[in-house]
């Protein structure tokens, strides 16, 4: 699990010194990055229950992203990616008691509802309210994403599926931004507003998703997760 950390880290680092995926050799060390902690989590998940697996995978992981923006970058460590590596423990614990149908439906909610609210903003103190709010739907939305994949296929297919889900993400981020530069006019405040009530929608769309996914996926099955998890079994998983 460890090992499988450092190489989703890697793998996020070099997707900014990709540029956009538009440089050789960082983007070729982001696809390796990505398939191999994926297929070393895959191996962790044979031994590790999924909810606490996650959340320190999570949590480590934005942690070590942040302070590789930092380092490698310049990036600063604001405060809402602080809140986001205080929340991602707790998800996990979300979801491993609740399940991660249950957080996901929350998670993706909460986002809608918080880029909806980016639209109306006309202060600071207001912006920093809301992008709490949709640091605290990414933050769910995510891992619960993830731990509703584990049951949704079979354990045989996870690390293809992990690593086509991050393709799609990268996909729909390229496809978003092209999108984004047909909707926004610079200097019209409108065109900003449409594009966030655009963005809800999607979200809305997948929560409507979401909530058709039956009951039983994203938790626990006994068939595979066999022990409860601890997070001292897990720091302990080299």
């Amino acid at each position: 699990l460890a090992f499988a950390i450092v190489a989703e880290i890697a793998g996020t680092l070099l997707l900014k010194a990709s540029d956009g995926l538009t440089k050789l050799i960082p983007s070729i060390g982001v696809g390796v990055g990505y398939i191999t902690a994926f297929a070393l989590m895959s191996q962790s998940l044979k031994k590790l229950d999924v909810g606490i697996t996650y959340a320190v995978w999570s949590g480590v992981g934005i942690i070590g992203a942040a302070i590789g923006g930092y380092l490698f970058f310049g990036q600063e460590i604001n405060k809402i990616t602080i809140i986001g590596m205080a929340i991602n423990p707790a998800i996990g614990i979300l979801i491993d008691k609740y399940g991660g149908r249950i957080v996901l439906i929350n998670g993706l909610l909460i986002k809608a509802v918080g880029i909806i609210a980016l639209s109306f903003v006309t202060s600071k103190e207001q912006v920093l309210v809301v992008a709490t709010i949709m640091a605290l739907g990414d933050s769910a939305n995510w891992p619960a994403q993830t731990v509703c994949l584990t049951r949704l296929v079979d354990q045989e297919v996870r690390q293809k599926v992990f690593a086509f889900n991050f393709m799609a993400l990268n996909l729909g981020i390229g496809i978003g931004g092209i999108a984004s530069s047909l909707v926004v006019t610079s200097g019209k405040l409108s065109s900003f507003q449409i594009l966030y009530w655009i963005d809800s929608l999607t979200y809305l769309l997948y929560f409507a998703f979401a909530i058709s996914l039956p009951k039983s996926v994203g938790q626990r099955l006994d068939k595979e997760d066999v022990q409860s998890g601890s997070y001292r079994e897990v720091f302990a998983n080299k």
